[in-house]
């Protein structure tokens, strides 16, 4: 079993563009190509959290061949 501990950013090491951006964003993204028609989509998951200075991102893509991505980004 995981805790569920949450960090507030360290704001004077943390740019604010950063905590904008700090939670949960859920949905199917949509990718068009330069004249706006329709390229391809997927569902997405992708958190954003700080604790310190600490970054992580994590992007799960779910596409509709059923195949999943998952990638963690660190900072």
């Amino acid at each position: 079993m995981s805790a569920n501990i949450s960090y507030s950013p360290d704001l004077d090491k943390v740019p604010e563009i950063f905590t904008r951006h700090l939670g949960t964003w859920k949905g199917e993204y949509i990718k068009t190509d330069t004249r706006g028609q329709f390229s391809r989509s997927f569902f997405g998951n992708f958190t954003i959290s700080i604790e310190g200075s600490h970054y992580r991102q994590v992007n799960n893509y779910e596409y509709s061949d059923g195949s999943h991505l998952q990638l963690n980004f660190q900072g």
